[in-house]
């Protein structure tokens, strides 16, 4: 594990990262999306850069094309599913709906972590096989 492969991965996927979920928050002014956008950038390549050099064995396992798609692709369902589920159950542009909506995204955030990182990926992808019943 090269700390620079795990600092460019960190910081490239904090930044995708940090710019979807931060912008996620429902806010009435753009100084306060920018605020959102810049923590959740911080947030973000610190937490993956912890994880990914935990992690970096099941990581650089995989072809780069399929850790990306991995992560973007469980990072935008879990994160929008469920920001917008706590959106319609909170609803409004105040306070406790932007407190709801973080929660709700750093869950979803969680939930890509561990689906790139704790084998969620090939756990799901077992599950479809059983489901669908497909000989692989």
């Amino acid at each position: 594990m090269s700390r620079r492969s795990v600092a460019l991965w960190a910081v490239g996927l904090g930044i995708l990262t940090g710019a979807i979920t931060g912008s996620l928050v429902t806010t009435t002014r753009p100084a306060r999306t920018t605020q959102f956008l810049a923590g959740a950038v911080v947030v973000a390549v610190l937490a993956l850069a912890v994880v990914i050099a935990r992690r970096y064995e099941q990581w650089g396992g995989y072809h780069p094309f399929v850790r990306f798609v991995v992560y973007l692709v469980s990072l935008l369902v879990a994160t929008v599913t469920l920001d917008g589920l706590a959106g319609l159950l909170v609803g409004g542009t105040g306070i406790v709906t932007q407190l709801v909506e973080v929660v709700a995204i750093t869950a979803g955030f969680g939930v890509t972590l561990w689906v790139a990182f704790y084998g969620g990926a090939d756990r799901l992808f077992a599950l479809a096989l059983d489901v669908l019943d497909i000989e692989w």
